[in-house]
């Protein structure tokens, strides 16, 4: 089973306006179904079905007594740069209890022989992956310049998700395994 740990992200009016912007840049992208939208804490990749049920504990201890709490989208970027982008995405502010979350969950899996992460956790929700850019000048750019600032919508992260990514020749299929509540806000 190929799977991952995730916060899902509700797609508001604002980020409808946003990806339809970004959809009419020249190019061949590959845009992230809006009903898929996440911010991926920790990536497992293949991991036998008899380990579900240790993942599913670690997950537990990792999410016990961490609070609900609320992220705001905003601004558009690019990994590796919006010069050259491979990854456009949609940033966070407010998103300390992401970091917090990514690091609990980070660590009680490295505790259970996973793979501890080499790069950095930037909070983030993947738009859509470039094949290729087209056209004279990077459309991406612009959209971003004049997205910069502004809030794409605000989201309660009260959920975290172990997910089963089955690939298939039109894009991953997501399944969800598991659902972990966050302690809710007095």
């Amino acid at each position: 089973m190929r799977l991952f740990i995730a916060v899902k992200i509700p797609f508001g009016p604002s980020l409808r306006e946003l990806a339809e912007e970004l959809k009419a840049c020249p190019g061949r992208v590959k845009w992230v179904e809006e009903e898929n939208f996440h911010v991926t804490l920790k990536f497992l990749g293949e991991v036998p079905e008899a380990l579900v049920d240790t993942v599913d504990r670690g997950i537990k201890e990792a999410v016990e007594g961490v609070p609900s709490s609320v992220v705001v989208l905003r601004g558009v970027g690019a990994f590796p740069n919006l010069r050259r982008p491979r990854v456009i995405w949609v940033g966070m502010d407010s998103a300390d209890v992401l970091r917090a979350l990514q690091r609990r969950v980070e660590s009680s899996l490295t505790k259970l022989g996973f793979e501890r992460e080499k790069k950095p956790f930037h909070p983030h929700v993947t738009l859509g992956r470039v094949k290729r850019l087209e056209g004279g000048t990077n459309c991406f750019e612009e959209v971003s310049s004049r997205w910069e600032e502004e809030v794409l919508g605000k989201v309660t992260v009260d959920r975290v998700y172990l997910i089963e990514s089955t690939l298939t020749p039109r894009g991953p299929l997501y399944t969800v395994i598991y659902t972990y509540p966050l302690e809710k806000r007095e």
